[in-house]
C-alpha cells in the first residue's frame, strides 16, 4: 500500500508535489509530476534501514513516452538513463541506510528531455516479531516462550526480558535461534506466586530494534500462575427441547469450579445456514450457578433454535458444552408458535 511520508522539504525543484496517501500502489500510478530540470528533495525519516520503491511512467489518458532519465539517493545514482516507454509504469528499487535523520532524492533528466515521478513508497526494514502471548502458566514449572522472527537483514540477537514485580528490573535472557524460531525457558524457581510480566527485544545489525508488545517494556504482557491447567466444567445443564417464540427462552447452567466464577457466553442461532451466532454473557447468580435469556426477537418460528456454551476462567483456561470432542457440538429446541 502507499506509503505515508514522515516529512519531507523540497530542496531544489521547479515543479514539486507531494500526497499524504494510505491507498493501494495502483492509485499512486494514476497521476505524476514531470521536470525539465534537476529536480532533489527531502524525505526526513528515523534513522535505519529502509527499502525505497519508485513508481516512474505514464499511464493517463494520453501517454506518452519519458526519459532519459537518472535517479539518485543521497547523491548516488541507482539508475541511469531510464526511458519508460509509452502506457508503462516501472518500478525502481533500492534499499538505504539513514544514520541522520533524512535522506535526498534526486531525478535528473538528460539533454532536451524530462523525469517523471508518479509516487515514491518507503518501507521500513526492521525486523517483525510474531508471537502468540502466553496468559497462564503452571507454579513452579518451568516456562518456555516462543517467537517467529523475521528480518531482511542480519540480526544482533534476540533478548527475552521478564520480571515477577512490576517495581523490579527487567532481567534478560538471550533468546535461542533456529531457523525463523527463537525460545527461551524462564525457570519456574524464578517465578513469584502471582505471575510475572514479560517482552520480547530484537535488533537487527543497523541498530534498529522491534518488540513485542510493540511498546515493549511499556505494555509487557501480564502471565497468571494457576495451580493447574483444568478447566471449568459443567455439571448440570437442564435441557430445553421445544420453546414458544412468542416468549423469551431461559437457559441455565451450574459450573463446577474451585476458582474464581468463570465467563460464561451462550453462543445461539436459527438452523439457518445463512445466519450469524448471537453472543451473549451470561449472569453468574451465586453457587455456580448461571442463567440468560434469548430474546423473543431472535426466535423465529419457522427455524429451530441451537446454542452452545463457552466457559473461560481467569487464567485462560476453556472448555464448550456440549463437548465437540465426546459428543454433540450444540442442542437443538423445537421453536413453535
Amino acid at each position: 500500500r502507499g506509503a505515508k511520508y514522515i516529512g519531507i522539504e523540497a530542496v531544489n525543484s521547479p515543479v514539486f508535489s507531494s500526497l499524504d496517501l494510505e491507498v493501494p500502489t495502483e492509485y499512486l500510478r494514476l497521476d505524476f509530476v514531470v521536470g525539465q530540470s534537476l529536480a532533489s528533495f527531502r524525505v526526513d525519516l528515523p534513522d535505519g534501514q529502509y527499502e525505497l520503491v519508485f513508481l516512474i511512467g505514464d499511464v493517463s489518458d494520453a501517454p506518452t513516452s519519458h526519459g532519459a532519465m537518472s535517479v539518485s539517493v543521497d547523491g548516488v545514482d541507482i539508475e541511469s538513463n531510464l526511458v519508460i516507454p509509452t502506457g508503462q509504469v516501472q518500478e525502481v528499487t533500492t534499499e538505504v541506510n539513514v544514520t541522520d535523520g533524512s535522506m535526498s532524492v534526486g531525478l535528473t533528466p538528460a539533454d532536451g528531455s524530462e523525469w517523471i515521478l508518479n509516487g515514491l513508497i518507503i518501507a521500513e526494514m526492521m525486523p517483525h516479531v510474531a508471537h502468540v502471548p502466553v496468559f497462564s502458566a503452571i507454579k513452579g514449572e518451568d516456562v518456555t516462550i516462543s517467537a517467529t522472527i523475521s528480518s531482511r537483514v542480519t540480526l544482533n540477537g534476540t533478548r527475552l526480558c521478564y520480571r515477577t514485580d512490576a517495581d523490579t528490573e527487567f532481567r534478560e535472557t538471550t533468546m535461542s535461534k533456529d531457523g525463523h524460531i527463537v525460545s527461551a525457558v524462564i525457570p519456574g524457581a524464578e517465578l513469584a506466586a502471582d505471575g510475572f510480566e514479560y517482552y520480547i527485544r530484537t535488533e537487527d545489525e543497523y541498530g534498529s530494534p522491534a518488540f513485542f508488545p510493540s511498546c515493549g517494556s511499556q505494555t509487557p504482557i501480564a502471565v497468571k500462575l494457576a495451580e493447574d491447567s483444568r478447566a471449568p466444567k459443567v455439571v448440570e445443564h437442564e435441557r430445553v427441547t421445544s420453546h414458544n417464540s412468542s416468549n423469551p427462552l431461559t437457559l441455565s447452567l451450574k459450573v463446577d469450579s474451585d476458582r474464581n466464577p468463570p465467563d460464561v457466553l451462550l453462543h445461539y442461532r436459527t438452523v439457518d445456514q445463512n445466519a450469524d451466532f448471537h453472543i451473549q454473557a451470561m449472569e453468574p447468580i451465586g453457587d455456580g450457578d448461571y442463567r440468560t435469556a434469548i430474546p423473543a426477537t431472535d426466535l423465529d418460528p419457522n427455524f429451530d433454535e441451537m446454542y452452545y456454551f463457552e466457559l473461560v476462567d481467569e487464567f485462560g483456561n476453556g472448555t464448550f458444552h456440549p463437548d465437540p470432542f465426546t459428543g454433540g457440538r450444540y442442542y437443538v429446541i423445537n421453536v413453535r408458535e
